[in-house]
Formats: structure tokens, C-alpha cells, sequence
């Protein structure tokens, strides 16, 4: 029964402070530190540069893309405002409001930003990923992978949008498709803990549960406290019949997000599978209480009651249960 469910502001010599070969000085600077990753130099420096001289739009954005970074959203969103302001066609600067609007859970504007930066630049490739996520958020699929598709077309390197057209591929029963996916989105950045999950998801859907272990393990490893990571690996060691260390797998999962729902219902099976109806039960419950319209903890909780020999109870979960999937 298995279920799948981101200093001091440098002094420099040779330029007086407030000209604007100091501004570029620091401007480059900004833009090094950046792509080291060095979020608040960046900061720092992109603020140097707007005390000292009229700052251009790309001073904005940069400090916007280093506060997202740095998960600063407030100062983020108003840096892309104020970019987006002295320049309304800045592409970049639309891509980067629309994330901050997306992980606010305002789509609609963050469709509008994704749109216009495709608008204005069709062959920049991150907007046509982002806006693909939201379209397979909301369960347009087509539109999604036609989204990952332009984008790997622009940039066949994007991990990202093999990571996301691979994840997609995966929610549409295709395994096959999303392994390829996301076994090329490892190949190029084998940091994403996230595609390691998602493949280890989609390995076991295939029924290959050694290599999905295996995923699992390995985005452990690189994020420990990858909770997700926990609840896939200990749903796979329990169909293995390595019900102690999915117990294990389980708590531990529940620790690092004890509001997850679906980690109660697969630790429930555990409990089930260890023969401790009780603690299935508590969790089955748990699992609905947090969620009432997770109808797999009612199959579940229907199959314990079964064994226990209470069948009134046993039928009102399968009742309930059958309600919940015709919805």
C-alpha cells in the first residue's frame, strides 16, 4: 500500500568616493560577489552604489535577486519594485517579482510577471519554468511541459527545468519519462536533494524499491533534515519488510514537520505492520485531524478496525473513504 505524496562595504583605491568610476568599481564588485555566492557583500555594495551616483535599474534588481537569496522577501519585492519602476521592460527584474509573488501564494500576479518577461524577452528561459510550475500547480500539465520544454530548448544546462518537466512527468503516472528527467537534472546538478527525492518517488511508482532507497538516501545526505526524504525511504523499507528502520525513517520525519498529515499515515502502516494496532490508530487519527479529506488515512484506519474484528466501525472508513475519492 504505497502512497507518493535557497562585511564592511569595500573600500577601493584610486576612485573618489561618490564618482562614478567608483560606482562601477562597486557595481562589479556586487555582481562578483554574487555569483559566489557572497548575498549580503552584494547587499552592501549595490547600496554603496545607490548612495553614491543615480543608480541604474540593474542596481535594484541585483540587490532584489541578493535579498531573495538571503529569504529577505519584503526587501526583495520592493527592490524589484523600485526595478521594475525606473524600467518597466527589465525582464529579469519581472521573473524575480513574480517568484516572490508565487511563494506568497500570489499566482495571478506572478502569471502576470512570468507572461510579460516572456513578452519582452522569449528567449530568456527562467519565466517559462517558473510559470510552468504554476501551471502544474494547477493541474495543467500540457501547458506545463510545453513551458519546461521552451525552456530546456533556450537552455539545454537548466537543471531546474528538467528537475520541474521530470516532477510533472512523475504526477502524470509516467515513471519511465520522469527517471530520464530527473536522472539528467542530477547529471547536471547533483546538489538538487529534491530530484534525488523526486526520482526515488518515481522509482518506486516503478516498482525498482533498491534504487529508490537508494534516492532517498543519497537527498539525506544532502539535506538531513529532508523530512519527505525520511517518509519516502520508510514507506519503501516497509514494503522491503525492514519495518524497525522505517519506524525509524518515520519518526524522524515527523519530528523535523510534526504538522504533516501523510507522515502520520505512513507511519500509521508501520504501526499496522508491526502489530501495534493502537499506535496505528492514534496516528491514523492524527493523520485526519490534520487533514480530514486525506482518504488513505481512512483506508487505513478501515483496515485496522477490519483486523480488530470491529466492522461497524471498519465500513464507516471505507464509506468515508469511497465519499472522499468520488470528489
Amino acid at each position: 500500500m504505497f502512497f507518493n505524496f535557497g562585511n564592511n562595504k569595500p573600500l577601493l583605491a584610486g576612485a573618489p568616493v561618490g564618482s562614478k568610476a567608483n560606482a562601477n568599481l562597486l557595481m562589479a564588485e556586487a555582481e562578483k560577489a554574487y555569483d559566489k555566492g557572497a548575498y549580503q557583500k552584494t547587499i552592501d555594495s549595490c547600496a554603496a552604489v545607490i548612495a553614491s551616483v543615480p543608480a541604474t535599474p540593474k542596481v535594484w534588481r541585483l540587490r532584489g535577486d541578493a535579498f531573495w537569496q538571503l529569504h529577505q522577501i519584503d526587501r526583495a519585492l520592493a527592490d524589484y519594485d523600485e526595478a521594475i519602476k525606473r524600467d518597466p521592460e527589465d525582464s529579469l527584474a519581472l521573473n524575480g517579482r513574480g517568484n516572490i509573488y508565487k511563494s506568497r501564494g500570489q499566482t495571478r500576479e506572478a502569471l502576470a510577471d512570468f507572461n510579460k518577461a516572456i513578452d519582452l524577452d522569449p528567449n530568456y528561459a527562467p519565466p517559462y519554468v517558473n510559470r510552468g510550475t504554476i501551471y502544474a500547480d494547477r493541474r495543467m500539465a500540457p501547458q506545463a511541459l510545453a513551458d519546461f520544454d521552451k525552456a530546456i530548448q533556450l537552455n539545454p544546462e537548466n537543471a531546474v527545468a528538467y528537475y520541474n518537466r521530470g516532477t510533472t512527468k512523475s504526477d502524470m503516472g509516467k515513471p519511465k519519462e520522469a527517471i530520464a528527467d530527473l536522472t539528467m537534472a542530477i547529471q547536471l546538478d547533483a546538489s538538487l536533494a529534491q530530484a534525488y527525492n523526486n526520482r526515488g518517488n518515481a522509482y518506486a511508482d516503478a516498482g525498482q524499491n533498491d534504487l529508490a532507497v537508494s534516492d532517498y538516501s543519497a537527498a539525506i545526505k544532502l539535506d538531513p533534515k529532508y523530512a519527505r526524504a525520511y517518509n519516502g525511504r520508510g514507506d519503501i523499507l516497509l514494503a522491503l519488510n525492514k519495518a524497525d528502520e522505517a519506524l525509524a525513517d518515520l519518526n524522524r520525519a515527523i519530528e523535523l514537520e510534526p504538522r504533516e498529515p501523510s507522515f502520520y499515515f505512513t507511519r500509521g502502516k508501520v504501526h499496522f505492520a508491526r502489530r501495534s494496532s493502537a499506535s496505528a490508530i492514534n496516528d491514523f487519527n492524527k493523520a485526519i485531524e490534520l487533514n480530514p479529506n486525506l482518504w488513505q488515512a481512512y483506508h487505513g484506519r478501515g483496515f485496522v478496525y477490519k483486523d480488530m474484528g470491529e466492522e461497524t466501525k471498519a465500513r464507516a472508513d471505507f464509506a468515508k473513504e469511497d465519499e472522499l475519492r468520488r470528489r
